[in-house]
């Protein structure tokens, strides 16, 4: 493999890992803030409409 070859999978591999590690992150976030919100039907909103909002971001080339 050539060395830009791996360094291009490299750097898509670091992305890939950064984008799980700050997803698991959000939905830890997320659990735990349904959690606190108990039946609350104004909070359960609130957060549905905050996760449904979240954007997804793309690797740089």
């Amino acid at each position: 493999m050539k060395r830009s070859a791996i360094t291009l999978l490299k750097n898509l591999l670091l992305w890939f890992l950064n984008e799980q590690m700050g997803e698991e992150k959000r939905v830890r976030d997320l659990l735990d803030r349904l959690v606190l919100s108990g039946d609350d039907t104004a909070s359960l909103l609130v957060l549905d409409r905050e996760a449904s909002t979240r954007s997804a971001s793309a690797p740089e080339a």
